[in-house]
């Protein structure tokens, strides 16, 4: 809430943060003795494997290697990017998707090497599957005829170059045809490049099986997860899948209709598996695997790659465009930045820019400045997983780890006003509150529909007010009394209400709420529009406080009729008086 309150003093302190020395990124390989070691490098991308020799993408080009391991040899060298290498079916020849003229289409190069050659024109992005099994064509999905950007299709261009033709699957994208090349196995969705790990929801992905003679689908996988990567190899389709709780190799007989587990990597998923003749290389913790289809074992492959490393190496960057996350100190002097994963304060008027962390090959993000302006709290993934870490706001000393263990991405982070705790999220839709001294966690909540992002503390930091998700999608206000542990509920689940905080006082709970009902129809299908439906609402959190808005009515002054004769006859009196003067003076005259 300090943050948003000042929001105005962030955008005057935010001008001082244009140019800062930051370094380079981590090196991609494990470091030995403070030195990369080239002789088994990691983050190698995308493989695909032919007889003795596999090509793998790394730094956006490109490389070679033996199957036995060894030396890598560049294959492409331009200041675009080159992914999703294919073998052709004799071994000669490379397709791939390449940017070289400023657009994602398909190439294909010698395996020697040499200049690489263009198949397809369209801006849109073509991405290559495989070849056909003749060799004659290469296999791509594009959404060049797409009216969503979804729902894309296979095409087919010749690889003497002409004019793409569509492929009869309405959608599909990754694929691997039959041996006999009367069927193709595909995966209807394309997910499988998105971060998003043991998803179950509407996007999932299952193998399917089209037959070109019957003009037939068959779904041959079931699992409400991910299944996906096919390759066909004899009877046996080969596809990656997470239902162990890890992307793993399994294989389905075409005959039997059964399927079993092959791969069982405990730490890492599969990743990017693709076929040969009788092997199968993926890529599992950034290094090299080699599946043996015979046998069903497999062999890590150790890659020697010397490279010049243009993108990881350290250089001054200009990091005031990249700021994500800040907060004010208490007296609003200096403001703190995550800008390009290391930590800044940065003056109001007077002073330096100072860098709090400046870790290379380490990411720290979302600061929050405590209230007593002595620490500033953030998230670190110096041990692997993004942990709360805490360091004084002068940058003298060194930081404290207050958080271990973690299991799943942490979020954003808050202190409380008596500089006792720190409530943080998570992406299992948890909320923890976090001992500042001794990194203690107690759960407070979790949510069933969408992290919680959204809280504020009370003035003393006694009661922590958050909005948390219900099964029907809508978020309630919560409130959580720290001394006891227990949570109250303030608002139910009709109405989908956010943005709960204490006012300065502690008597009101304010948030906005969905309760304005009052749609529209539209001009065409009489179909109800919901718009403007947000307000601000506020709670009264004791008996004793009035409300801040009491209810007022003009109405209108009511007079006594007892009242109205006596004024009646006040009148008649008068005007008898003033007549009787009348003939007196009149008298007088005479």
């Amino acid at each position: 809430m300090r943050f948003l309150n000042r929001s105005l003093q962030v955008l005057c302190t935010l001008t001082a943060l244009v140019a800062v020395l930051s370094t380079g990124v981590a090196l991609a390989a494990d470091v030995v003795d403070g030195q990369p070691n080239t002789d088994d490098m990691r983050l190698l991308r995308s493989p695909d494997i032919h007889g003795d020799t596999i090509v793998f993408g790394y730094a956006g080009d490109l490389w070679t290697v033996p199957t036995a391991g060894g030396e890598a040899r560049r294959l492409t060298g331009s200041v675009g990017y080159q992914i999703n290498p294919k073998f052709s079916p004799d071994g000669q020849s490379i397709a791939f998707t390449g940017n070289y003229d400023g657009n994602n289409d398909v190439y294909t190069i010698a395996t020697v090497g040499g200049e690489p050659a263009r198949l397809t024109w369209h801006p849109g992005f073509d991405r290559v599957i495989d070849w056909q099994p003749g060799g004659e064509a290469v296999r791509f999905q594009s959404g060049r005829e797409s009216r969503t950007g979804r729902d894309q299709q296979l095409f087919t261009v010749s690889n003497d170059g002409g004019l793409p033709e569509r492929m009869i699957l309405p959608t599909a994208g990754l694929s691997s045809y039959s041996p006999d090349g009367n069927k193709i196995a595909f995966n209807r969705i394309s997910r499988e490049r998105r971060t998003w790990k043991r998803y179950k929801g509407g996007m999932a992905q299952n193998i399917w099986v089209y037959d070109f003679k019957a003009n037939d689908t068959e779904k041959v996988t079931d699992w409400i997860g991910s299944d996906n990567f096919p390759m066909w190899q004899g009877e046996t389709i080969y596809y990656t899948s997470d239902q162990t709780g890890r992307l793993q190799i399994w294989a389905y007989n075409t005959t039997t209709k059964a399927h079993h587990q092959v791969t069982k990597h405990d730490e890492y998923d599969v990743k990017s598996p693709s076929q040969g003749p009788d092997a199968i290389v993926y890529e599992n913790g950034g290094w090299l695997y080699v599946l043996d289809l015979k046998t069903e074992k497999t062999r890590k492959v150790s890659v020697s790659l010397r490279s010049d490393n243009v993108l990881t190496r350290s250089k001054v960057e200009k990091v005031g465009g990249r700021v994500r996350g800040g907060d004010l100190a208490p007296d609003a002097n200096r403001a703190v930045f995550g800008a390009r994963g290391d930590i800044f304060t940065v003056p109001a008027e007077k002073g330096n820019v100072r860098n709090l962390t400046a870790t290379p090959g380490i990411r720290e993000l979302t600061p929050d400045w405590s209230p007593n302006g002595k620490h500033v709290a953030y998230l670190s993934d110096e041990t692997g997983e993004f942990e709360v870490w805490v360091r004084n706001a002068d940058g003298k000393g060194e930081a404290r780890q207050l958080t271990k263990n973690s299991k799943t991405y942490k979020m954003g982070l808050d202190w409380s006003p008596n500089n006792k705790h720190l409530v943080v999220s998570d992406a299992a839709m948890n909320l923890w509150l976090v001992d500042a001294e001794s990194g203690k966690m107690k759960k407070i909540d979790q949510s069933v529909s969408g992290e919680i992002r959204e809280w504020g503390w009370s003035p003393n930091g006694g009661w922590l007010t958050y909005a948390k998700g219900e099964e029907n999608g809508f978020r309630s206000i919560y409130v959580y009394n720290v001394e006891s542990g227990k949570t109250h509920q303030v608002t139910d689940d009709f109405t989908d209400d956010s943005a709960p905080t204490f006012d300065d006082k502690g008597d009101y709970l304010f948030f906005a709420s969905s309760q304005h009902f009052s749609p529209t129809l539209g001009g065409y299908d009489l179909k109800p529009i919901w718009s403007n439906m947000d307000g601000l609402y506020a709670v009264t959190l004791r008996a004793d406080v009035d409300h801040p808005f009491p209810p007022e009515s003009d109405e209108a002054a009511v007079t006594d009729d007892e009242d109205e004769d006596a004024d009646k006859d006040d009148d008649e009196d008068k005007d008898k008086e003033d007549g009787d003067d009348e003939d007196k003076d009149d008298e007088d005259k005479d």
